[in-house]
C-alpha cells in the first residue's frame, strides 16, 4: 500500500507503473496486532472497516482495518467459536466455548451484555441491520434467539428443525433483511425477523457428521449469493429462491471439489482454502443474479502460508464500489487471512494485466485500490515508509477527487 500511496504524489512515469503492477497481484496489506494463540474466528463488520478476531485462548479483538490499529481486546469463556461486528461499527460481540455470548460498545470498550442462555456447543452468531438492530445465536435446545440491540429485549424466538450451525442474512429485494439459518441436516431456512415465520427452506446434501466435528459454513455477507460447506463440500445458493417460491432456478450449485474456511465476497466472488489449508483459491460466479444456474470458474491459487504453517481462518471482506468494465484495473479483493503461528494478515486478491503508463490509468488505478483497501498511514508510519514525500494521505485525497471519501 505504500507503494500505491507514493504514485499518488509522483507524476506518471514507468516507475509508477511499476510500482502499481507489484500490487497488481495478491500481496498482504496490513499485519495486525497479534498473540500466540490460533485465531479460529475472523470476521468483517462496520461496511468492512474493521475487522475481528478470536483465538483459541479465549481473547478477542477488533482491529480498524484503515489504520491497522487495535480498536477492542477482550476475553470470553474458553476458545473464541464465533466473533462478529455489526453493521454501524458500534457493536462487536463473540462466543466462547465454555458457553456464553458477550457483547461489548466498540466506543467505549465496555461490556454491555452477556447471554448466558448461548451454551458452548451451540453455533450461529450473526448481527442483522434492521432499521433496530438485532443480534441472533443459537440458544438452548436448538433455538435461534432474537435480540433488539438498543432495548436488549427478545424479539423472537426460531425453531430450525435440527437446531443451528450457522447463520447469516440477506436482502428480500427491499429494504428488508431476512435471517437465514443452517441445519446439521442441511436445511437452509429464511427466517421472518418481525413474527419469528419460516418464509422458505432448501435442503443441502451435508455428510450429517457430529456438528462438534465440522466447520459448518454459511456465508453471504448481506448480498443474495452465499456459500454453503459442511467441512466437505461447499456448495453455491441463491437465497433469494427461499423467498420466491415461483422462480424458475435449481436451489444450489456444487463447488466440485474439497475445500476448507470457504467465504464470499460481494456476489460474484468465492474465497477458500485448498484442502491442505496451504493455498487461498478463488472462483467467480456468473451471473451474478440469476434466473440461470450460477455458473462457477476457477480463477487462480497463490501460496500464502509461510514455515510449515497452515491457515485456521478465513474472511472475505465485501467489494468495493469502484471503476468497472472490460479496461477497468482488477477489482480489489480484500481477505483476511489467520495462520497457526497466531498470525493475521488483510490480503488484496486482486489478479490483474499489466497498467499501462498513463495519467488516466494511473488515477483509475488509484482509485480502485483506494476503494478496496483503504489503509490510511499516519505521518508517523508516513514518515518510516516514505521519508523522502511530503505526507498527505493519499487515498483520503485520491476519494475525495472523485466525490467519495472515508470517514
Amino acid at each position: 500500500m505504500a507503494l500505491a500511496l507514493e504514485a499518488a504524489r509522483l507524476a506518471q512515469t514507468s516507475k509508477v507503473a511499476a510500482a502499481l503492477n507489484r500490487l497488481r497481484s495478491p500481496h498482504p496489506v496490513t499485519h495486525f496486532e497479534i498473540g500466540s494463540a490460533p485465531v479460529r474466528a475472523l470476521g468483517f463488520g462496520g461496511e468492512g472497516r474493521f475487522l475481528i478476531g478470536g483465538d483459541t485462548s479465549g481473547r478477542v479483538r477488533v482491529w480498524d482495518t484503515y489504520t491497522g490499529r487495535t480498536r477492542l481486546s477482550a476475553q470470553v469463556q474458553g476458545a473464541v467459536t464465533e466473533a462478529v461486528v455489526n453493521y454501524g461499527a458500534d457493536l462487536a460481540a463473540a462466543r466462547g466455548a465454555r458457553g456464553g455470548v458477550r457483547v461489548w460498545d466498540l466506543s467505549t470498550g465496555r461490556l454491555v451484555r452477556t447471554f448466558a442462555s448461548a451454551p458452548g456447543r451451540a453455533a450461529g452468531l450473526t448481527f442483522v441491520p434492521k432499521e433496530k438492530g438485532r443480534l441472533a445465536f443459537g440458544g438452548r435446545g436448538g433455538t435461534v434467539e432474537v435480540w433488539d440491540t438498543e432495548t436488549w429485549s427478545r424479539t423472537t424466538t426460531l425453531h430450525p428443525v435440527g437446531g443451528s450451525v450457522a447463520l447469516t442474512w440477506f436482502p428480500d429485494g427491499d429494504v428488508f433483511p431476512v435471517l437465514a439459518s443452517l441445519s446439521p441436516h442441511g436445511s437452509v431456512d429464511a427466517w421472518d425477523l418481525d413474527n419469528g415465520r419460516r418464509l422458505g427452506t432448501v435442503r443441502i446434501p451435508v455428510t450429517g457428521k457430529d456438528p462438534a466435528t465440522v466447520d459448518y459454513v454459511l456465508d453471504a455477507h448481506g448480498d443474495d449469493q452465499a456459500v454453503v460447506s459442511d467441512g466437505m463440500t461447499t456448495w453455491v445458493v441463491w437465497l433469494k429462491k427461499l423467498i420466491i417460491n415461483d422462480w424458475p432456478t435449481p436451489d444450489f450449485r456444487p463447488l466440485g471439489r474439497t475445500v476448507a474456511l470457504p467465504s464470499a465476497m460481494g456476489s460474484n466472488r468465492l474465497v477458500a482454502a485448498d484442502s491442505k489449508h496451504s493455498r487461498v483459491m478463488v472462483w467467480g460466479i456468473d451471473p451474478v443474479y440469476p434466473p440461470e444456474l450460477p455458473e462457477v470458474h476457477y480463477l487462480f491459487s497463490r501460496s500464502i502460508v509461510t514455515h510449515g504453517s497452515k491457515m485456521t481462518a478465513l474472511v472475505a471482506r465485501r467489494q468495493s464500489t469502484g471503476d468497472f468494465g472490460p479496461d477497468a484495473p482488477p477489482e480489489r479483493l480484500s481477505a483476511a487471512v489467520a495462520l497457526a503461528d497466531g498470525s493475521v494478515t488483510l490480503w488484496d486478491l486482486a489478479e490483474g494485466a499489466q497498467l499501462t503508463v498513463s495519467k488516466q490509468a494511473i488515477q483509475d488505478e488509484l482509485f480502485q485500490l483506494c476503494s478496496g483497501t483503504p489503509l490510511i498511514l499516519t505521518p508517523q508510519e508516513w514518515k518510516k515508509l516514505i521519508p523522502e514525500l511530503p505526507y498527505a494521505p493519499a487515498c483520503v485525497e485520491v476519494m475525495k477527487q472523485r466525490e467519495g471519501g472515508h470517514d
